[in-house]
């Protein structure tokens, strides 16, 4: 990725496509390989970190950051979405009254604890 954006000079409009189909590559050639392809992309950004930025123009910099915030922000919602679903499943999830109630009464009683006791180490130390 470093090299091939090397060569990009005269094709500016190209290099946020190359650095993502490149890792894209690097994802595929693990997997081919039975690796992890996590590993095979974080190890592709560490790597090619500091030459991919110093070879491509400032544009495509701003446009590879913000386009990566955004597919992170998607994923991080689907996941949360498919979270969220799982967890209001009816055939996987009942109501416990008992221990919504315990669990109020420990959060209620133990927060109580915490600041009476902080605030007694705090005016020791005034």
């Amino acid at each position: 990725l470093a090299l091939t954006t090397r060569f990009t000079k005269r094709v500016r409009i190209i290099e946020p496509l190359l650095v993502f189909l490149l890792a894209y590559a690097a994802c595929l050639t693990a997997e081919m390989a039975s690796l992890s392809a996590i590993l095979a992309v974080t190890m592709c950004g560490l790597g090619c970190k500091k030459y991919v930025e110093a070879n491509i123009s400032h544009k495509s910099r701003t446009t590879v950051k913000y386009t990566m915030k955004t597919l992170a922000s998607c994923a991080e919602t689907v996941i949360f979405m498919l979270l969220g679903i799982s967890a209001v499943d009816s055939s996987k999830w009942a109501w416990d009254s008992g221990l919504v109630l315990g669990t109020l009464i420990f959060i209620l009683f133990f927060r109580a604890l915490g600041v009476v006791l902080q605030t007694w180490v705090l005016n020791q130390f005034r």
